[in-house]
């Protein structure tokens, strides 16, 4: 049992050095200031030894300890005269900078948590949005929010609460020493009781941090679930599936509910039950005095103002064991959280290269073969040539690996074998974030903020311009809405563009792609909520840009690709046509063939 309790002190040691190691030095500050506001209090309450004299007029009765003779002779050693009043002042004094100490460290305390949160919650996200595509696919929706607004704030909070304690601990060994000048028998068993006090609750705080880890991994749940029923606010309505939904976050709900019950009702009766103890414990030491010693008043008050407050400071060492035991699956949950997106990371230092972006020639795919962890083989030994500025098509039936390959140019995945070059040289050799810049890319499922048209089309990107937001909503076809609304660019379009109608959101996110002058535009069915209209005026800016940017299309339907210089055909992750559109029509058996005549 003995090395079992090491073995998890020293786990808890570890755990938040790792988490909280960059906060040394304040710590550090914390302690220093923490023994000297000690100090202060206990010779401020050591004073009353000596006071006490100025009533009691016997010296020889009140006696007095190794800090009350300090006192004296301080005096003695300032010229300044032993009298009541210099006495209550020295005392004031002691205590009034004693309370300047404390504000001082309480605000060092909070400014380490906040600046905790402030930076924890920044390297969270950053590295959440640095870390591959592949892992984050993984993630459950609303995991990133409950780690940054739960886990984050109760590991603050357990950070606070060490740099809190570090002073509490240092002020417990000062009235320590203090009470042992005074009395080393009440002293010793005060310290007794107060062990026998963690022995008797230690079980209890091993059934906090059992119900903590349940309650951390019901939180993420719970956030799940709320974040997908907003998204799915819609088709949750539209099937009559509220009451559904409802029963499953009731249960969630009520759940959580009991889990926090359960751990208030063992922490409050930990905490509680030592205030009595210490009134009790008190009592007894008086009683005694009074009855069986020779204690003088002065001592005796000094003792008991002592015992309260290793009391106090025991109970507070119990509350704060608590919130270890309650906090610490919290911060294993961030750092688990974090460790795993750093490894994941896809800019990483290894990952860099100075190799610019050069676009003169061509964009080639060599032997490209591609499979999920799943052991599902999606592409298989692409190989075809797209010349800078041509339009090429792909079409094909759905789950072919069409949207795979986007993925593959877009370099959100690696192909297992093979490569993908431009101008001659592999695109993973090039800075991602270089690449990424070049390339614009227009989804099937249109992500809008809850933000202006303007900040959409922008996406918070301040390099560009006015006139480049207006270059793209004319190309999309956009700006005679933009013109109509009351607004204008500074329309709110709501949740995920829930005010728009789905041709309008998908204008908006082409004129987002084109707003940024890509060398690579790729569009993924991004005519595919348009209108027969609206599909028009986008298959005329396409015709505008051809020449102009290399584009690559994904679409069903073929009037969107038909006017590609290349019409490339994938089924089953190879491709089994490819050629100009009108060669490939000649032949009434083609894929495009077939397909071009049931449309038509």
């Amino acid at each position: 049992m003995f090395s079992f309790n090491i073995a998890r002190i020293i786990e808890a040691y570890k755990l938040t050095k790792r988490m909280f190691g960059g906060y040394k030095k304040q710590i550090i500050l914390l302690t220093i200031l923490g023994f000297f506001s000690g100090l202060l209090e206990a010779v401020g309450v050591n004073a009353l030894i000596p006071l006490f004299s100025f009533f009691v007029k016997s010296e020889e009765r009140l006696g007095g300890d190794l800090i009350a003779q300090f006192i004296k002779d301080f005096f003695a050693f300032l010229h300044m005269p032993f009298t009541l009043p210099t006495l209550l002042i020295f005392i004031c004094a002691l205590f009034t900078v004693k309370a300047l100490l404390t504000l001082y460290f309480n605000y060092i305390r909070a400014d380490i948590r906040l600046e905790y949160e402030r930076t924890t919650m920044t390297s969270l996200y950053k590295e959440t949005l640095y870390a591959n595509w592949p892992y984050l696919s993984r993630q459950k929706i609303g995991h990133l929010e409950t780690i940054i607004m739960t886990n984050v704030r109760q590991s603050a909070r357990l950070l606070e609460s060490i740099a809190r304690h570090v002073g509490v601990v240092t002020e417990l060994l000062i009235y320590l020493f203090v009470a042992l000048t005074i009395s080393k028998t009440v002293t010793l068993l005060t310290l007794v009781l107060g062990g026998f006090i963690f022995l008797v609750f230690k079980p209890l705080l091993y059934k906090v941090r059992n119900m903590s880890k349940e309650t951390e991994g019901l939180n993420r749940e719970v956030s799940r679930h709320i974040n997908e029923s907003i998204g799915g606010m819609k088709i949750i309505k539209a099937m009559g599936s509220e009451d559904d939904f409802i029963r499953i976050s009731s249960f969630h709900f009520d759940l959580y509910r009991k889990l926090l019950v359960r751990i208030s009702i063992i922490n409050n009766f930990m905490i509680t039950f030592i205030q009595p103890i210490s009134v009790v414990f008190i009592s007894l030491v008086v009683a005694f005095a009074y009855y069986k010693t020779s204690y003088n008043i002065g001592a005796l008050a000094a003792i008991i103002y002592l015992i309260q407050k290793m009391f106090a400071h025991i109970q507070s060492l119990q509350a704060f064991a608590q919130i270890v035991s309650n906090d610490v699956p919290y911060v294993q949950g961030v750092l688990t959280y974090k460790e795993q997106a750093v490894r994941y990371n896809e800019r990483q230092e290894k990952n860099r290269s100075d190799i610019p972006f050069s676009f003169k020639d061509s964009l080639s795919f060599e032997n490209v073969s591609f499979a999920y962890e799943t052991g599902d083989t999606i592409l298989k030994d692409i190989s075809f040539i797209v010349p800078k500025g041509a339009t090429v098509g792909l079409i094909g039936k759905s789950g072919s690996g069409k949207t795979t390959f986007f993925d593959l140019v877009l370099r959100l995945l690696k192909p297992d074998s093979g490569v993908i070059k431009i101008d001659g040289t592999n695109i993973q050799s090039i800075d991602i974030s270089l690449w990424r810049s070049r390339i614009a890319y227009v989804p099937q499922d249109v992500f809008l903020l809850n933000d202006t048209i303007y900040n959409n089309i922008i996406f918070y990107d301040q390099n560009i311009k006015r006139e480049e937001v207006e270059y793209a909503t004319r190309l999309a076809h956009l700006e005679e809405f933009v013109r109509e609304l009351k607004d204008g660019y500074n329309t709110i379009v709501g949740e995920r563009g829930v005010r728009l109608s789905g041709g309008q959101r998908q204008r908006i996110a082409i004129a987002r792609a084109l707003a940024r002058r890509p060398e690579i535009l790729l569009l993924d069915e991004a005519t595919s909520a348009l209108d027969v209209e609206s599909e028009a005026y986008v298959q005329e800016a396409i015709k505008e840009l051809k020449g102009k940017m290399t584009i690559l299309i994904i679409a069903h339907r073929l009037g969107t690709v038909s006017h590609s210089d290349t019409l490339v055909v994938i089924d089953d992750g190879h491709i089994i046509e490819s050629g100009k559109p009108s060669e490939l029509l000649k032949d009434k058996e083609t894929y495009y063939g077939r397909v071009y005549n049931i449309q038509n």
